[in-house]
């Protein structure tokens, strides 16, 4: 209650200096305005305690004063105190609670009064802060809580999609893989070459789709552990390309499929290395085990004044608009075969997703079904 900050506000400067005198002798701070728009001002400066406010000023009067400082969020919930000499009557007291004023005293002013009633409105004023405090710490709380629960959603999701790819997407040709080798040992003629030649490119292209597999979810598990380390610095985006269909070469022999692009020599996007070849990685995978037979891959850059767009293009076929919703999301378990079996998880398009994300890029996919779909994706411009 001691030295709380009163603001006073009269056209007259006796009744200042006499409220002034008396409060300044119960350790009051004291603050003082000659009209209610400085009134305004002073508030919004010194944020007081209490504002003991005279009903008729000159400018803006006290009622006035009320209803701009109802308007500030700095100021809005001080209690104001109506002090007037002539507007006495129970309408006008009406008036002033209506307009907002917690209470009411009529001039001249008594010492012994207008200290009770000050105490009275610290008292009330201080019970509305701790209200508005534990309020204030009851959303934080809610917020936090919130918070808490979403990550707990998204930690589920994470680990529901990770037994997901498990149980399902590693099972499978793991199990082939046994497979294949028992029966090697059991029933195959060793001594048939050819058959046995059959059996090892089943193996590698079972062993090459596991490892595809297992290479994601490693990067996808440090990823959300939030382990991997972005390190964006020049790359020339053509040459990176270039490397990373090397990678399918065997591929697109396989296929005969042609991947073609539009890059120019000097497009430099500012990225990290590894997390740019693992998104284009997966997407040119992607489009390889969708595309049929002959057909062509396009990879396609389009600058603006920020940022490339990056497209996968192939002439594979498409995605349902139902079935787009679901890529890129924890929560779906979205398996698909491509044009030669080729199993897919769904894991590929969530790990680019985060990655180009880390970026603060985006992602997305145009897709109709028999003619093919266009992954994009932003990389932000290098620079020089």
């Amino acid at each position: 209650m001691y030295n709380a900050v009163i603001l006073i506000v009269d056209d007259e400067q006796t009744y200042l200096d006499a409220i002034a005198e008396t409060l300044n002798e119960k350790n009051f701070k004291i603050v003082q305005a000659l009209n209610g728009k400085m009134g305004c001002m002073v508030a919004e400066k010194f944020i007081p305690d209490i504002i003991i406010v005279d009903w008729e000023m000159p400018e803006m009067n006290g009622i006035e004063m009320i209803a701009e400082l109802k308007k500030n969020d700095r100021t809005k919930d001080i209690p104001v105190i109506m002090c007037t000499g002539i507007m006495t009557s129970s309408k006008n007291l009406d008036t002033a609670l209506n307009a907002g004023a917690i209470d009411y005293i009529r001039k001249p002013v008594d010492p012994i009064e207008i200290t009770a009633r000050i105490n009275s409105a610290l008292k009330i004023a201080n019970a509305y802060k701790e209200i508005k405090s534990r309020k204030e710490q009851i959303e934080e709380q809610k917020l936090d809580i919130e918070q808490k629960n979403k990550e707990l959603v998204e930690l589920n999701a994470t680990k529901d999609k990770l037994f997901s790819i498990i149980g399902h997407d590693l099972r499978g040709p793991i199990g082939g893989f046994k497979s294949f080798i028992e029966f090697m040992i059991s029933s195959c003629d060793l001594t048939d070459t050819e058959e046995i030649t059959k059996l090892l490119i089943l193996m590698q292209k079972s062993a090459g789709s596991t490892y595809e597999l297992l290479e994601n979810l490693l990067i996808w598990a440090k990823s959300q552990q939030n382990e991997i380390v972005f390190a964006p610095k020049k790359i020339i985006l053509k040459e990176l390309v270039l490397d990373t269909i090397q990678l399918f070469n065997h591929l697109l022999q396989d296929k005969q499929i042609e991947i073609i692009d539009n890059i120019p020599l000097d497009f430099s996007v500012l990225a990290d290395k590894n997390m740019l070849e693992t998104v284009l990685r997966n997407l040119i995978s992607n489009s390889i085990k969708f595309t049929p037979r002959r057909k062509n891959i396009y990879i396609l850059v389009d600058k603006n004044a920020t940022e490339y767009v990056i497209t996968v293009k192939d002439e594979g076929i498409g995605i349902k608009p139902d079935d787009i919703s679901k890529l890129f999301k924890k929560n779906e378990h979205f398996t698909t075969y491509g044009t030669n079996n080729e199993k897919g998880s769904g894991l590929g398009l969530m790990l680019c997703k985060d990655l180009v994300e880390r970026h603060n890029e985006r992602i997305w996919v145009v897709s109709e079904v028999g003619k093919g779909s266009e992954f994009k994706f932003t990389m932000p411009l290098c620079q020089d």
